[in-house]
């Protein structure tokens, strides 16, 4: 269900993520969870995810 809203409410805004993206960030705040990503431009877009990149310097 968070994923239908999260895809309705990023849509209203113009912008678009893919539905496995949109799958993994709806996990990630449906447990209050950080997630781990270095390519942190997909996910930056979904408000209230926390996002954390161990690659970065």
């Amino acid at each position: 269900m968070l994923v239908g809203l999260l895809k309705a409410s990023l849509g209203q805004a113009g912008m678009r993520l893919s539905d496995l993206d949109l799958q993994i960030a709806s996990v990630a705040l449906e447990y209050s969870a950080s997630l781990l990503a270095h390519n942190q431009r997909h996910f930056e877009r979904v408000p209230g995810l926390l996002i954390e990149d161990w690659l970065a310097g």
